[in-house]
């Protein structure tokens, strides 16, 4: 089984961005992401015990948002996420109207958004190697939000802080677009940092996040199917995330596993 560590493991996540330990970093450059080998959730390198032993503690989730006809007439969006290595553990939602206007943006925050709940809820599942390494109760939980949104990321990490700093404004005095969905993340991810879960957001090119991507177009079809009429039966979560053509084991593919144990 996995060691348990004896004291307070190096933080991944700092200000909201991915930090590995000198260690990782120095061992591994670049991030590299893992499936688990219990519950396919996928999970990045954390620290490097006194004994060598790699841990992947903080869980990762890939996130992304499309729009159809975006900035045109008749706009359609969706969202997309993966928690984990199976089909299961995908998750897709055509654009709901509460959302407001659709837009590729909202689409994108929104699909960070709905990956942060998703992924809070997998962390609460049972698995060996989550409560093995969080056994000690001083250990914080992480959970790392990997799009390939530079708006999004930027946003919630570099923007964000001066804009609360500038009365909610940006360096020109407007008022930052979808501030409102942008406010309501910032709240939410704040209150779990209170609970000692500490969310973060990670850029990654697009080839690296090839599902989500997938998953948001996917759903942006069914969007756009939903506003000409079409029956609401086949665009529930997880059906548009079983046809064969989204190639889960595809994407997972260059993934390393972890062992069974150590």
């Amino acid at each position: 089984m996995y060691p348990i560590p004896n004291r307070r493991s190096p933080c991944s996540i700092v200000n909201r961005h991915y930090q590995p330990c000198y260690e990782v970093a120095a061992r591994y450059p670049g991030p590299q992401f893992y499936t688990c080998s219990y519950c396919g959730r996928f999970l990045t390198r954390t620290y490097i015990s006194e004994s060598g032993a790699i841990h992947c503690r903080t869980h990762v989730v890939f996130t992304d948002g499309a729009c159809l006809n975006n900035g045109q007439a008749n706009p359609s969006a969706g969202w997309g996420i993966a928690t984990g290595a199976s089909t299961s553990q995908c998750y897709v939602s055509p654009f709901d109207c509460s959302f407001g206007q659709r837009t590729n943006q909202r689409a994108e925050l929104t699909g960070a958004y709905e990956g942060m709940i998703r992924g809070l809820r997998d962390m609460k599942k049972s698995c060996p190697h989550y409560e093995q390494l969080h056994t000690d109760n001083g250990d914080r939980m992480e959970l790392l939000l990997v799009t390939d949104s530079e708006y999004v990321t930027k946003a919630m990490t570099e923007w964000l802080p001066k804009w609360k700093a500038n009365d909610m404004k940006t360096s020109s005095g407007q008022t930052p677009a979808n501030l409102d969905i942008i406010s309501h993340f910032d709240d939410r991810v704040e209150f779990l940092k209170k609970q000692d879960v500490h969310v973060g957001f990670m850029h990654v090119l697009r080839h690296r996040n090839e599902l989500a991507d997938k998953l948001a177009k996917r759903a942006a079809e069914v969007d756009r199917k939903l506003m000409h009429g079409v029956s609401r039966d086949n665009a529930f979560d997880k059906v548009i995330a079983s046809s064969p053509d989204l190639a889960v084991s595809d994407f997972t593919s260059t993934f390393e596993r972890l062992p069974n144990s150590r």
